[in-house]
């Protein structure tokens, strides 16, 4: 059987395919384990603003859905639909399994939060939420994988996890027009809040006008997490080892080439996805999907 593999910009794309592979296919998502290759967890809770007359249900199976969730915040919902109840999160330098049990919950407000945490501290009064769900989350070395004991899995690959940029937001200088109560308010307060959001901003005026001039510096950093070639040749063959351990293959793959947010490099994303993609040819008859 061919396995389908796509190939998307962004991460929070890989929930809308996967809420539509699991639809199509009729997946048990009781019995599916998200394996995840990323240097992000990605774990963040959305807070969903609803439209009216809208449920929380009928937003996350929405085309909305995609375009709301950030590229952090995506596997959350897919836990709280029920696509896993199982994540496996694998990184570059962790040295040992970690597995917590964890629980997920929506707030009963008109607007949704969904709160994680782990299973202990679940919260004692039900009744401020939807629902409670319990999941299990574990983060590992690839060389852990074989303790990984599941026959259904997703797989899901960021590029970055070959090769990163640390913070490329940083990187990345923009100007914001803003009142000018907003500029005197910044210049006032030394706690205001946008101090505290982003590396470096400053106010200014300009013609009559007033401005943020965030992360306006001309030193572009890449951090210790970018690696050269070779590293980055090592770091697939090892991929491919850990993944040929695994007696059944995943239902489908989704691989984020994460290249416009700039966490995987420019210059290297390319030779990665193609490195990537040879090496899963070898382990898995694919069709490649370019969503």
């Amino acid at each position: 059987m061919r396995i389908n593999c796509y190939i998307v910009e962004e991460h929070n794309e890989a929930f809308s395919i996967w809420r539509n592979e699991i639809a199509a296919n009729q997946f048990d998502g009781t019995n599916i384990t998200l394996l995840h290759f990323d240097d992000h967890a990605d774990m963040n809770a959305p807070i969903i603003r609803l439209g009216e007359d809208e449920s929380f249900e009928q937003f996350l199976h929405s085309q909305k859905a995609t375009e709301k969730l950030g590229i952090a915040s995506f596997i959350v919902p897919a836990i709280y639909l029920g696509f896993f109840t199982k994540i496996a999160w694998i990184r570059q330098g962790f040295k040992d399994k970690v597995g917590k049990s964890m629980y997920i919950g929506s707030t009963c407000t008109r607007n949704k939060m969904l709160i994680i945490g782990q299973a202990e501290e679940a919260p004692i009064d039900k009744n401020s939420f939807d629902k409670i769900l319990p999941f299990e989350f574990n983060r590992m070395p690839e060389g852990d994988l074989s303790t990984m004991k599941t026959s259904c899995f997703f797989l899901d690959i960021d590029l970055d996890y070959f090769s990163c940029i640390e913070d490329p937001v940083s990187n990345n200088a923009l100007t914001i027009e803003i009142t000018e109560n907003e500029y005197r308010s910044f210049k006032n307060d030394p706690y205001h809040s946008i101090r505290y959001m982003v590396s470096k901003v400053e106010a200014v005026t300009q013609g009559g006008k007033y401005f943020y001039l965030v992360n306006d510096n001309d030193i572009k950093l890449t951090g210790s997490r970018k690696v050269d070639l070779a590293t980055i040749h090592a770091r697939i063959e090892a991929f491919s080892s850990a993944l040929s351990e695994f007696y059944y293959p995943p239902l489908m793959i989704t691989i984020c080439r994460s290249r416009y947010s700039g966490f995987t490099p420019n210059d290297q994303w390319e030779l990665i996805e193609r490195e990537v993609v040879k090496s899963l040819s070898k382990l898995y008859d694919i069709e490649i999907i370019y969503a």
